[in-house]
């Protein structure tokens, strides 16, 4: 990937909703495995906000 793309993807902020998604997607997969509610309270919380994410 060349320089150029990196940053119109990083302007764009396609690879910072992916990055988002994936901190929902692990939240909700320890809250599964552990039953730990902080878990799926970030899970909540931060796919609220993932609309939000460019």
């Amino acid at each position: 990937m060349k320089m150029a793309e990196v940053c119109i993807q990083i302007s764009t902020g396609r690879p910072w909703k992916k990055y988002h998604k994936l901190h929902v997607d692990l939240s909700e997969w320890l809250y599964e495995k552990t039953k730990e509610e902080i878990f799926k309270q970030y899970a909540e919380k931060w796919k609220k906000s993932l609309k939000d994410v460019r």
